[in-house]
Protein backbone atom coordinates (compact mmCIF):
# COMPACT_ATOMS: atom_id res chain seq x y z
CA UNK A 1 0.00 0.00 0.00
CA UNK A 2 2.81 2.43 0.86
CA UNK A 3 4.43 1.75 -2.51
CA UNK A 4 1.19 2.67 -4.31
CA UNK A 5 0.85 5.87 -2.29
CA UNK A 6 4.47 6.73 -3.11
CA UNK A 7 3.83 6.19 -6.84
CA UNK A 8 0.71 8.36 -6.72
CA UNK A 9 2.65 11.11 -4.93
CA UNK A 10 5.42 10.91 -7.53
CA UNK A 11 2.89 11.32 -10.35
CA UNK A 12 1.31 14.29 -8.58
CA UNK A 13 4.74 15.89 -8.08
CA UNK A 14 5.61 15.31 -11.74
CA UNK A 15 2.35 16.92 -12.88
CA UNK A 16 2.95 19.92 -10.61
CA UNK A 17 6.48 20.24 -11.97
CA UNK A 18 5.27 20.17 -15.59
CA UNK A 19 2.81 22.98 -14.80
CA UNK A 20 5.64 25.06 -13.29
CA UNK A 21 7.89 24.32 -16.25
CA UNK A 22 5.16 25.45 -18.66
CA UNK A 23 4.84 28.76 -16.78
CA UNK A 24 8.60 29.30 -16.64
CA UNK A 25 8.95 28.38 -20.32
CA UNK A 26 6.19 30.81 -21.32
CA UNK A 27 7.76 33.56 -19.22
CA UNK A 28 11.19 33.13 -20.84
CA UNK A 29 10.02 32.62 -24.43
CA UNK A 30 7.50 35.48 -24.30
CA UNK A 31 10.24 37.90 -23.22
CA UNK A 32 12.91 36.34 -25.46
CA UNK A 33 11.08 34.78 -28.44
CA UNK A 34 14.28 33.91 -30.34
CA UNK A 35 15.72 31.99 -27.39
CA UNK A 36 15.24 28.26 -28.02
CA UNK A 37 15.26 26.09 -24.94
CA UNK A 38 13.98 22.79 -23.58
CA UNK A 39 13.52 21.41 -20.12
CA UNK A 40 14.99 18.09 -19.02
CA UNK A 41 15.07 15.60 -16.18
CA UNK A 42 18.64 14.86 -15.18
CA UNK A 43 19.54 11.21 -14.61
CA UNK A 44 23.26 11.21 -13.81
CA UNK A 45 25.01 12.21 -17.03
CA UNK A 46 21.87 11.74 -19.14
CA UNK A 47 19.46 14.61 -19.74
CA UNK A 48 15.96 13.45 -20.71
CA UNK A 49 13.79 16.00 -22.54
CA UNK A 50 10.42 16.72 -20.87
CA UNK A 51 9.17 20.07 -22.30
CA UNK A 52 8.13 21.46 -24.79
CA UNK A 53 6.56 18.60 -26.65
CA UNK A 54 7.60 19.09 -30.26
CA UNK A 55 9.69 17.34 -32.86
CA UNK A 56 12.04 20.20 -33.72
CA UNK A 57 15.66 19.11 -34.10
CA UNK A 58 17.64 20.49 -31.22
CA UNK A 59 21.41 20.63 -30.80
CA UNK A 60 21.51 21.66 -27.14
CA UNK A 61 24.49 23.97 -27.15
CA UNK A 62 24.35 24.77 -23.44
CA UNK A 63 23.21 22.69 -20.46
CA UNK A 64 22.09 24.64 -17.38
CA UNK A 65 21.43 22.65 -14.23
CA UNK A 66 18.58 24.03 -12.11
CA UNK A 67 18.97 21.44 -9.37
CA UNK A 68 19.99 17.81 -8.99
CA UNK A 69 17.13 16.55 -11.17
CA UNK A 70 16.05 19.44 -13.44
CA UNK A 71 17.86 21.33 -16.18
CA UNK A 72 17.43 23.62 -19.17
CA UNK A 73 18.94 22.85 -22.56
CA UNK A 74 19.59 26.06 -24.51
CA UNK A 75 20.05 25.79 -28.27
CA UNK A 76 19.79 29.42 -29.30
CA UNK A 77 20.47 32.14 -26.76
CA UNK A 78 19.75 34.90 -29.30
CA UNK A 79 18.09 37.92 -27.73
CA UNK A 80 18.98 37.13 -24.14
CA UNK A 81 22.24 38.23 -22.58
CA UNK A 82 24.19 35.68 -20.55
CA UNK A 83 23.72 37.72 -17.36
CA UNK A 84 19.95 37.93 -17.90
CA UNK A 85 19.81 34.17 -18.35
CA UNK A 86 21.83 33.65 -15.16
CA UNK A 87 19.39 35.89 -13.24
CA UNK A 88 16.40 33.94 -14.58
CA UNK A 89 18.04 30.61 -13.73
CA UNK A 90 18.85 31.78 -10.19
CA UNK A 91 15.23 32.89 -9.71
CA UNK A 92 13.96 29.51 -10.92
CA UNK A 93 16.42 27.74 -8.62
CA UNK A 94 15.05 29.68 -5.64
CA UNK A 95 11.44 28.72 -6.34
CA UNK A 96 12.11 25.24 -7.70
CA UNK A 97 10.38 22.62 -5.59
CA UNK A 98 11.19 19.49 -7.57
CA UNK A 99 10.59 16.41 -5.45
CA UNK A 100 13.92 14.78 -4.67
Amino acid sequence: MEELISKINNVANDLALIQKIKLWHEFITSGYPECKLRWANIHGKRWSHIWPQDSEIFLGQQLIQINERLGIIVDNQTGIEAEELRIIVRAIQKVSCYAE
